[in-house]
């Protein structure tokens, strides 16, 4: 992983994770390298240690000041503790006063205007409805009867494919 920012004098500066020599079980350490716009610099130890550092952020301010952050946890691969790891460095650019960030002027608000309180509506109070034993042909109509005869009629011959095979199943079974 790597990360690079430039400073007020176009000189691009890299974080980067690696190790110092091509062998296996080397330990990582952070550089700091820096391209002039020519050649990069040779690398400076940002970070050495036990772990494995990771994710490096760099950022500018003012033009002339470096700011890294990046991680460092314990394993490789489980990772149980993480250090969190912040250097500073000033370098050799121009400082930029930065630009006076907006502030916006208070703006009136509004007096508020007092609402009226809600009136309650009367709705109507239904009275409860009484159960006189009516018989219980009068709680459907003819016209769901004649629905329900449909249904049973359009279902009768499904119910009737089911019952063969049924049949001829329990008959292969024995």
């Amino acid at each position: 992983m790597y990360e690079m920012a430039t400073d007020s004098a176009g000189h691009i500066h890299a974080l980067v994770v690696g190790r110092s020599e091509p062998v296996f079980g080397a330990t990582l350490q952070l550089y700091h390298l820096v391209w002039d716009g020519s050649a990069w610099s040779g690398p400076t130890i940002v970070w050495q240690g036990e772990g494995f550092p990771e994710y490096p952020r760099l950022a500018v301010s003012g033009g002339n000041h470096l700011h890294a952050v990046w991680f460092v946890r314990d394993d490789l691969w489980l990772g149980r503790t993480y250090d969190v790891w912040y250097s500073d460095l000033e370098v050799a650019a121009p400082h930029h006063t930065p630009a006076p960030t907006f502030t916006p002027l208070p703006s009136s608000t509004p007096t508020p205007t007092m609402t009226p309180h809600p009136t309650a509506t009367p709705y109507p109070t239904l009275s409860r409805a009484r159960d006189e034993g009516a018989p219980s042909q009068a709680l459907t109509s003819d016209s769901e009867a004649a629905g329900v005869l449909r249904v049973a009629v359009a279902l009768a011959p499904l119910a009737g494919l089911l019952l063969v095979i049924a049949a001829v199943s329990r008959v292969r079974r024995r």
